[in-house]
C-alpha cells in the first residue's frame, strides 16, 4: 500500500490517556512498586504544551516529544535508584511499541515507602 492510500484511509492517532493507562501498567508489573502517587496539578499554561494527568503520572505533549513525570510509592527495601532505573526502561520499552513520537524525559519521583501489605 503506498501513501498515497493510506492517507485516503484516514489518520490513525493514539490518545494521552491511552499513554498514561500503558505507563500506569509497566509501574505497576514493576516489582517494588506499591502503588501509584498522587499527581499534584500544575498551573502554568505553555503555548503549544499540551499536560495530561492521572493515574500518578503527568504527560506533556510538545510536538512529537513527550515527558513522564511518574509519581509512585515503593515497597519497604526496594533499592530506589535499581527501581527508578528500571522503571524507565520499561516505561520507554513498552511507549515506544505504541506510538511513534519520541520519549524525551521519564522523570520518577518516590513520594512514600510502604511498610507491610
Amino acid at each position: 500500500m503506498d501513501i498515497k492510500n493510506e492517507e485516503l484511509l484516514g489518520k490513525i492517532g493514539i490518545s494521552d490517556e491511552m499513554l498514561l493507562i500503558c505507563a500506569n501498567h509497566s509501574c505497576l508489573s514493576c516489582k517494588g512498586v506499591k502503588a501509584m502517587g498522587d499527581v499534584m496539578n500544575m498551573a502554568i499554561s505553555i503555548p503549544g504544551l499540551e499536560i495530561t494527568a492521572g493515574r500518578g503520572i503527568r504527560l506533556s505533549r510538545q510536538d512529537k516529544k513527550i515527558t513522564l513525570e511518574v509519581f509512585v510509592i515503593v515497597e519497604y527495601g526496594t533499592q530506589i535508584p535499581t527501581l527508578a532505573w528500571e522503571l524507565q526502561r520499561k516505561i520507554m520499552d513498552d511507549l515506544e511499541i505504541i506510538t511513534d513520537s519520541e520519549i524525551t524525559e521519564i522523570n520518577i519521583h518516590v513520594q512514600g515507602v510502604a511498610y507491610g501489605d
